[in-house]
């Protein structure tokens, strides 16, 4: 019994140890990676219920679990909804999953880490949720199907259920707080502590070489946190990004916008070997007609800390 504790104890140690030397060594390698500045942090947006509308601070905290702003997590909550196995395709009957329908963008979403504040869809009334736990209550987790993710969750009760049932005009509808990731189903796809980026530059870019209507903007992307002064879709290239003392890794691009094969001002490249020299490389043509551009970066932090509004951006190539 004693040699199995000493092997187990053994193993554990050897295991630390690894962790921790990948950890040194990931921290050495990006200190010899060439950083350039790339832009300045121009807004910081927090969604403390996902697909609501959200709220904007000057300053934020960049943590694993996600962006925090005024003592909430960004995508703290979710709305689900118990779905039948048409609705689900990937999950079991009668599992919970996230739920959307475009009123939701309506809804704005208030959190000062005491209290959760929704909106009515008119705006003119809020609905106020404490979320301080009872002591001694026991807490049922249970698993929510999100995009490609199972999250576990805490049912927020009947009140709040019925104000969303009444307020959306769905039924079965309930709000749900997110205590952590259980699985990604697809890797690299992970939705939890997932910043997204948008450059305001790029956007611009966007609406002038492709018909957009109406135009795009920063909010459209439902970003966290929103750069100027970039070079147009330079970010796609982007592999690590540096605010302050904070770290982040880029998990690849946000969103691909493709034209319109029926515009008629949309550019008419018909092959890739026509587009002009100073059209990005990642403006990609589909089919003869349709222009495709990666737009906006998702990334995970590496290292936490605080950023503001007016940061210089660093990014590595």
């Amino acid at each position: 019994m004693f040699n199995c504790v000493i092997k187990i104890a053994s193993f554990l140690i050897v295991v630390g140890a690894a962790v921790y030397t990948m950890e040194w060594l990931s921290r050495i390698s990006r200190q010899f990676k060439k950083f350039r500045l790339v832009g300045t942090v121009t807004s910081l947006h927090c969604y403390p219920v996902a697909s609501c509308a959200g709220m904007v601070n000057k300053n934020a905290t960049c943590t694993v679990r996600g962006l925090k702003m005024v003592g909430a997590y960004d995508t703290q909550f979710l709305i689900g909804r118990e779905t039948d196995k048409s609705f689900a395709v990937m999950s079991p009957q009668g599992t919970i999953k996230q739920y959307f329908c475009s009123p939701m963008r309506q809804i704005k979403a208030l959190c000062n880490g005491r209290d959760l504040l929704l909106s009515s869809i008119e705006g003119d009334d809020f609905t106020k949720l404490p979320l301080q736990k009872e002591e001694g209550k026991k807490v049922t987790l249970l698993q929510l199907y999100r995009a490609e993710n199972i999250e576990a969750v805490i049912d927020l009760g009947d009140r709040m259920a019925k104000w969303l049932n009444d307020t959306l005009q769905v039924d079965k509808l309930r709000l749900y707080e997110v205590v952590s990731e259980v699985m990604c189903v697809t890797p690299g796809r992970s939705t939890f502590g997932n910043y997204v980026f948008a450059i305001q530059d790029s956007i611009d870019y966007i609406n002038r070489i492709i018909s957009v209507e109406p135009k795009l903007s920063a909010t459209y992307f439902r970003p966290n946190i929103v750069l100027t002064g970039c070079s147009p879709l330079e970010e796609t290239k982007w592999s690590y990004i540096q605010i302050g003392n904070v770290c982040f890794k880029v998990s690849g691009p946000d969103c691909r916008i493709i034209s319109d094969r029926n515009s008629s001002t949309s550019i008419n490249w018909k092959h890739a070997w026509e587009l002009a020299p100073e059209v990005p490389n990642n403006v990609r043509v589909i089919d003869g007609c349709n222009i495709s551009v990666d737009v906006g970066v998702n990334a995970t932090i590496i290292e936490e800390g605080e950023i503001s509004i007016g940061d210089p951006v660093f990014a590595c190539y």
